[in-house]
């Protein structure tokens, strides 16, 4: 299976995401109107979007700095507190991949 990028939120056009699809297939866990406010719907869309992470897979942490917090709270509970995101350089104009473990 090839890599995947989750995009937290974002993906109302706004921004170029391509340069992350070095990485893997992109996919959008939120969209724009999504909201903290809706936690529980919000949480949900969340859940079941990243629920098949795998080890191979990145975050891409853009959106709400809540929901981004959440998303990868999520990633790291499903894989064992290995999580990887991908990092803007914006003097380079690429992204690079940190891999955290979070817990032992």
């Amino acid at each position: 299976m090839k890599p995947r990028v989750f995009i937290v939120q974002g993906s109302s056009g706004r921004m170029d995401f391509s340069p992350a699809a070095e990485y893997g297939e992109l996919v959008h866990l939120l969209a724009d109107r999504d909201s903290v406010f809706r936690m529980d719907r919000t949480l949900s869309k969340l859940s079941k979007g990243i629920k098949d992470i795998t080890t191979s897979d990145f975050i891409l942490p853009v959106g709400n700095p809540t929901l981004i917090g959440i998303a990868i709270a999520l990633a790291a509970d499903h894989l064992e507190g290995n999580v990887k995101v991908l990092q803007w350089l914006g003097k380079e104009k690429e992204y690079i991949a940190i891999s955290a473990k979070l817990w032992t």
